[in-house]
This record gives structure tokens, C-alpha cells and sequence, in this order.
């Protein structure tokens, strides 16, 4: 089982890692949804408005500093959760309704 420190070591490193190809960005996501998946965390929902995956548009691009910043945030916050599903992350971060993360 991974422990929280270590989730949050893999997301700040798929981040820092993300490039600007698809490719790289689908890896990103990879790593991120694959850590998140049974969270309290929407992660696909984040994912989905800051990691863009468009095979249909494979231009490259960078994450931008509001998407790291986020993902940042995000990862500090799992590393001090207390909780295997992250709820008390999730409510610390007001995840469950902050329509500024949503698409």
C-alpha cells in the first residue's frame, strides 16, 4: 500500500515531469489518477481542466503555473492527510464544491 507521503512524492513528480508532449501529459495523468483513484479527491475532474490530453490536437504544450500551483497544493495537502481516502484533504481544500478547480 502507498503511503500518503509517497502519493504526494509521485504527483509532485508527474507534475515536474509532465514536458509538453502528449505523451508526457498522458503520463502525468497516469500517475496522478492512478494514486487518486479511490480518494475523496475528483482528481479525473482536475486532470480533465489542467492536464489537457487532446489526441485530436497534439500540439505541444506547457502546464501552466496556475495547473503546477494547484497539483502543488494538492500534494502538500495529501502529505500531511491523517486519512487513506484523503476526505480530510478534500475538505480542507474545499474540493467537493470549489467550481474554480471543476471544468
Amino acid at each position: 500500500m502507498t503511503t500518503n507521503r509517497q502519493k504526494s512524492k509521485l504527483i509532485r513528480d508527474a507534475v515536474d515531469n509532465a514536458g509538453t508532449s502528449l505523451d508526457e501529459h498522458c503520463k502525468a495523468r497516469e500517475v496522478i489518477v492512478g494514486n487518486l483513484i479511490q480518494t475523496k479527491i475528483p482528481i479525473v475532474k482536475i486532470c480533465d481542466k489542467h492536464i489537457r490530453v487532446d489526441e485530436n490536437d497534439p500540439a505541444p504544450y506547457e502546464l501552466s503555473k496556475e495547473a503546477k500551483e494547484i497539483f502543488k497544493g494538492i500534494a502538500d495537502a495529501i502529505e500531511s492527510s491523517k486519512q487513506a481516502d484523503l476526505s480530510d484533504t478534500a475538505d480542507d481544500l474545499a474540493l467537493w464544491h470549489d467550481i474554480s478547480l471543476l471544468p
